[in-house]
């Protein structure tokens, strides 16, 4: 379903991945995927030590929320309940 008219969405992703003695581990990068060849897409390395998958989905968000004017309404499409809550109830 598309978003309502002139609303940017913007999916985001902070990958786990299986090893191959098959525990998940967190992500060695962050996305963010607008549409089909669009030239905000990004997919890049997450750099530090810690690497965690909800890290990774907080740096994909917060990619978005620094490229995007304050004007602009935007939706958000994520998997993760902590960036989830802590839009809607942490941030200030």
């Amino acid at each position: 379903k598309e978003p309502p008219k002139r609303v940017v969405r913007a999916w985001t992703d902070g990958p786990e991945q299986v090893g191959k003695d098959g525990r998940l581990y967190a992500g060695y990068g962050d996305g963010v995927w607008f549409k089909d060849r669009h030239c905000l897409n990004v997919a890049e390395k997450l750099l530090g030590p810690a690497q965690t998958n909800n890290r990774a989905e907080m740096t994909a968000v917060l990619y978005v929320l620094k490229i995007m004017q304050t004007w602009v309404p935007l939706q958000v499409c994520t998997v993760s309940q902590l960036v989830v809550d802590t839009i809607l109830y942490w941030m200030e």
